[in-house]
């Protein structure tokens, strides 16, 4: 097959989130002796990262990246455009251009749009000729406004949220269904699309997890260390760490006086700045070229998140290191864990400190568990399995 993958930024191994996951596809696809691809904006990835994934692709052609306006034009757009505003911040009419000049040009058979937010450059552009279109929708824009709407109600961010909610439900719908495919990574995600439209062809695709690179440690650290990881640019993390450090930590403290917490991604350093500052063992390590090496030194994985929507990557990286987990509902969307043998499903503070409190006192419960959500990843997850799987799809939506 020839395939043209479309990403909001340069996908390279060293990336965090849901572009590890492209770039997991990419690499994998490329090795099958699929040719593979890629139209990304510009200035998101080092010239080593770039360097990195050239080998794995056919061609790499980068746009400028989308024009920022003042807030005033910003608010006419949003008035005079069908697009809603989220999607406006990802469009540019030279991608809009190039996507339909590069398929044309490399005679590709098929377009994945990675994230809902360059599905809109398969949706009514006028430079796009005849070819397969897929969106891999890494989560529903319009599902997470309504978790933050669920969460911060009659505040200002949850109304503005609210407000939003009809006009992206709308442009989403009709975006979904103009396509060949939408791909989801939950089935709940799947679920939650086809009750607008039964007729959506929508089909869950895992992500995966590299198991042989990510494997429990010999030794962990020898005090006791929660842990959670993210890009704390993204709002759903930066509210899933404020409301753990406000509501359970001081509690936890108190309980386990030796007790470390860790932040680790880009942003974390702000957090502790504004939400943490007499904290004196909360740890903020800012941007990491390898998270590994501080899963190893962790006791329990943290996931407190109530916004957003979708499969957490994160989870899946400290399940593969042997980490028991501590989260949501909602963080534990997409995984078949079992609250009690594979992790514990806390969405109350108390019930969260009560939780972290009984593994890090039950060495033996921490080790059994450790286990089961290893063998979990191992069995279910292992990123040759899920990338079959989109193999399938894609030569599939190619015959149909």
């Amino acid at each position: 097959m020839k395939i043209l993958f479309l990403t909001p930024q340069v996908p390279h191994p060293g990336v965090a989130g849901g572009h590890i996951l492209v770039y997991e596809r990419m690499k994998r696809l490329a090795e099958r002796g699929h040719e593979v691809g890629l139209i990304s904006f510009e200035g998101t990835a080092s010239a080593e990262n770039i360097a990195a994934l050239k080998p794995h692709l056919t061609e790499l052609v980068l746009s400028p990246p989308p024009r920022r306006h003042s807030p005033f034009l910003q608010l006419i757009r949003s008035a005079v455009m069908s697009t809603p505003p989220y999607f406006l911040d990802y469009r540019s009419r030279e991608m809009m251009r190039l996507v339909g000049d590069v398929v044309e040009r490399g005679k590709y058979q098929i377009v994945v749009a990675e994230f809902s937010a360059m599905g809109q450059y398969l949706f009514r552009n006028p430079y796009l000729s005849a070819v397969r279109k897929v969106i891999s929708c890494h989560f529903s824009i319009a599902t997470s406004y309504r978790t933050v709407a669920a969460t911060y109600r009659v505040s200002s961010l949850g109304l503005r949220s609210r407000f939003g909610i009809p006009r992206l439900q709308r442009y989403e719908d009709a975006m979904y269904t103009g396509v060949d495919r939408v791909l989801v990574l939950t089935a709940h995600e799947m679920f939650s699309l086809q009750a607008a439209d039964p007729s959506m062809r929508v089909q869950v695709v895992h992500s995966g997890v590299d198991t042989q690179r990510f494997q429990p440690p010999a030794v962990r650290s020898e005090d006791p260390v929660i842990l959670f990881t993210g890009q704390f640019a993204m709002h759903p993390n930066v509210d899933a760490a404020a409301w753990f450090l406000r509501s359970m930590w001081p509690k936890l403290k108190k309980l386990h006086p030796r007790l470390t917490f860790l932040l680790v991604g880009p942003g974390s350093e702000e957090i502790k700045r504004r939400y943490a500052r007499r904290q004196d063992r909360v740890v903020a390590t800012g941007r990491v070229e390898d998270v590994r090496p501080y899963l190893s030194k962790a006791w329990i994985f943290v996931c407190p998140v109530r916004l957003g929507s979708g499969l957490h990557f994160k989870l899946m990286e400290a399940m593969a290191m042997g980490l028991p987990v501590v989260t949501t509902s909602l963080g534990a969307e997409g995984i078949p864990m079992q609250t009690g043998e594979h992790c514990f499903i806390a969405d109350r503070p108390d019930l969260m400190v009560s939780r972290i409190s009984l593994l890090l006192e039950d060495h033996e419960l921490r080790a059994a568990m450790a286990e089961k959500v290893r063998r979990l990843v191992v069995d279910q997850f292992d990123w040759n399995t899920c990338v079959d799987h989109l193999e399938t799809i894609l030569s599939d939506t190619l015959k149909h």
